[in-house]
């Protein structure tokens, strides 16, 4: 019977290099999601600012408006990220059965309900914040701000 020799040293290198490669990955990713939580909170602060000036608010329409505001965009983000979550597992519908697909269907209807629900909430609880001229317009902020964001991305994507 023939004897395999082994080689300890090269083994230990091997399980060593994987390991730092292997950390070297997660710092990367680590450094990619810091970077990334750092352009989200400029943003936001962008986006208060914007919003802020497109509806003129007073220090005392800012003071009770933006927690009503952060607390619906909260529930509203809750929502779309349960309704995604549930839709990431779906990798393609013509596989799928009539009744999944009648599933997936309504669940799309339930969302959309769940949405206007949580929107209809919002503007009764900002009735009681802000003047019905300031809601209409910060819904189109809301749009600009997105539209003018967007616009930025394609221009730095120009750029490289």
């Amino acid at each position: 019977m023939k004897r395999i020799k082994i080689n300890y040293r090269k083994i230990n290198i091997l399980i060593l290099l994987m390991l730092i490669s292997f950390f070297s990955y997660s710092q990367f990713d680590f450094e990619q999601t810091k970077q990334f939580q750092e352009k989200k909170k400029i943003i936001e602060a962008q986006k208060i600012a914007f919003i802020t000036n497109e509806l003129a608010l007073t220090p005392e329409e800012a003071q009770v408006f933006w927690p009503v505001y952060n607390k619906f965009r909260k529930i509203r983000d809750e929502e779309e990220k349960i309704f995604r979550e549930n839709q990431k597992d779906i990798i393609n519908i013509d596989l799928l059965s009539d009744e999944d697909a009648k599933i997936i269907a309504d669940n799309h209807l339930i969302h959309a309900q769940r949405m206007l629900d949580i929107e209809k909430q919002y503007y009764t609880e900002l009735k009681k914040v802000l003047p019905i001229k300031k809601i209409i317009k910060l819904h189109h902020s809301e749009q600009k701000f997105k539209r003018l964001l967007l616009e930025k991305i394609k221009e730095r994507r120009r750029g490289f």
